[in-house]
């Protein structure tokens, strides 16, 4: 069965890190980079829920009041902390700190994800993720392999998975080399917005329309994420060559 939007926004930043891990050995592959996409989805998700609006790119609190998830109630305070209305692209590109390090333990609360440390050279302590519940990791690989994989255009929960899923790198771990070079293009549009059905548009498989500020919340969370995130993965690159040649490449641990 096909998820509706609504269940796929609800999953977004539990996915992506789940299939981040899976993809990259056991650890969150550029944290920096999926901290942004996961600001991206907490953005999508508020939206959703009408706790927030985005007009002229900038982010309006329309409900401060706690949402009972606390991923989603840390991204609404600081929004309603801000002294005027941030921009969509400058909030989703200053992930709050250890964003990350929340979502892995909030899936290894739900038995979905097991930490195990390991140590490195008799010295060096390294944190890992093993995924216990494969059947929810086959299910979020699934929904991605099927935006991936389509020909139309995607709801707005499709929107939101497959454009984050690009804006952090997932679509060239899950879809390498020649034979996943159609989907990695596919999830690039559908990270550009242009395979989203509008508001009054219906998508394949959607099941009602889509409230115009969810949309415009999907679109601002998705491209301010690809472009941050692109941005965060340059840097990213560079400072760890530096610091490979500092310390003459040797490994580091960590999440």
């Amino acid at each position: 069965m096909t998820a509706g939007p609504d269940a796929q926004i609800g999953t977004l930043g539990d996915d992506l890190v789940l299939l981040s891990v899976s993809q990259g050995g056991g650890r969150v592959s550029a944290p920096n980079v999926t901290g942004v996409g996961l600001m991206g989805a907490e953005l999508v998700r508020l939206a959703a829920s009408g706790r927030v609006d985005i007009t002229g790119g900038r982010i309006t609190v329309l409900d401060p009041a706690p949402t009972g998830d606390a991923e989603a109630d840390a991204a609404l305070a600081s929004l309603a902390a801000q002294r005027r209305p941030p921009r969509a692209s400058a909030w989703c590109s200053r992930p709050r700190r250890g964003i990350c390090d929340a979502y892995l333990a909030r899936l290894a609360a739900a038995g979905v994800l097991q930490r195990q440390e390991q140590t490195r050279l008799g010295f060096i302590r390294v944190t890992r993720w093993q995924v216990t519940d494969t059947v929810r990791l086959t299910d979020a690989r699934a929904r991605l392999d099927a935006i991936a994989q389509g020909t139309g255009p995607v709801d707005l929960g499709q929107a939101a998975f497959g454009g984050l899923a690009h804006a952090i790198g997932l679509a060239g771990r899950l879809y390498p080399g020649r034979d996943g070079r159609d989907r990695r293009k596919r999830l690039e549009l559908v990270a550009e917005g242009g395979l989203t059905a509008g508001p009054d548009e219906p998508a394949q498989h959607a099941h009602h329309a889509v409230p115009h500020s969810v949309h415009a919340a999907s679109h601002a969370a998705v491209s301010a994420a690809v472009h941050s995130a692109t941005h965060a993965a340059v840097s990213a690159a560079h400072s760890a060559h530096a610091a490979g040649a500092g310390h003459g490449g040797a490994a580091h641990g960590g999440h």
